[in-house]
């Protein structure tokens, strides 16, 4: 059976965590998983960190082969399409922000963008 790459967005929201749970269900063994934060500067990558060791402990719990990466910085939209291509990601798993319609239109929501921009599958979890 061929490993499963899969890629996990985490920003802190109750959709990350959602998307979490939904990567568990997910990731069988021999599979690897890289767990994403992406700070928008340098000065953020502390808290990028801190905001990735849960899911790094419940990782280790579970014998999940994992990554963490928290040293891109940028627009979250496109640092995780390119990470994804780089990397050969075959599924990259993001949550859902709850953005308000108006919200989500002007800013247009990170699911939303890597649904359509990725060049990986890509779980949207609700």
């Amino acid at each position: 059976k061929k490993m499963v790459k899969y890629m996990i967005a985490l920003d802190g929201s109750e959709g990350a965590q959602k998307a979490f749970e939904v990567a568990l269900r997910l990731v069988k063994e021999g599979d690897s998983l890289t767990l994403v934060s992406v700070p928008k500067n340098a000065s953020q990558s502390q808290a990028a960190e801190t905001s990735l060791q849960k899911f790094r402990d419940i990782c280790n719990e579970k014998s999940i082969q994992f990554e963490a990466v928290t040293d891109q910085f940028g627009d979250p939209r496109t640092v995780l399409c390119s990470l994804a291509e780089s990397r050969q990601i075959d599924t990259l798993i993001v949550g859902t922000r709850g953005l308000s319609a108006l919200k989500r239109l002007i800013l247009g929501s990170v699911s939303s963008y890597v649904v359509e921009h990725a060049t990986c599958d890509v779980v949207v979890a609700k």
